[in-house]
């Protein structure tokens, strides 16, 4: 498998032009990988390659190359997940499960297109104006809000 991957790393790196040296420090990082790797052939997980960057491998390439050979696995937590929980952060409970379903439909394709990332951030955003005094004012649920409610935490400071 090594050496297999070997030979196609020297192919993808003529075809994508590298360096001489890029090549060598992508042979460097290839070899680090697979001697960490506890199930020969699995997929690399990505965090594993970001970690070849303190010692100036060419981390993005060696990823690229992975990735088009079927030999790379995303493992990283996308950021909109953690800006959700950045945000939502100091939410109870059941109402931050609730933000959590409602997030995955508006990005999960379905009847309707889904939103870009940037969109479900901005809506997010808007929406803790209201729900951050909501469950100060101790509301949990989403369920519970009413007009009334609404009216009565928007109109309390901050």
């Amino acid at each position: 498998m090594s050496a297999w991957l070997g030979r196609q790393l020297t192919d993808w790196a003529a075809s994508h032009g590298w360096s001489t040296a890029t090549l060598g420090r992508a042979r460097s990082g290839l070899r680090m990988l697979l001697a960490v790797q506890t199930t020969a052939g699995a997929p690399i997980p990505a965090t594993w390659i970001e970690q070849l960057a303190p010692f100036r491998l060419p981390g993005r390439l060696l990823h690229e190359f992975l990735t088009a050979h079927s030999f790379a696995e995303d493992d990283r937590t996308p950021a909109i997940e953690s800006f959700f929980t950045r945000i939502t952060d100091g939410l109870p409970e059941p109402m931050t499960a609730q933000l959590a379903t409602w997030m995955s439909l508006r990005l999960k394709p379905s009847r309707s297109r889904p939103r870009t990332t940037d969109t479900v951030r901005h809506q997010l955003r808007h929406a803790m104006t209201v729900l951050a005094p909501l469950a100060a004012a101790g509301v949990h649920d989403l369920a519970d809000i009413t007009p009334f409610s609404s009216a009565h935490a928007s109109a309390q400071p901050a």
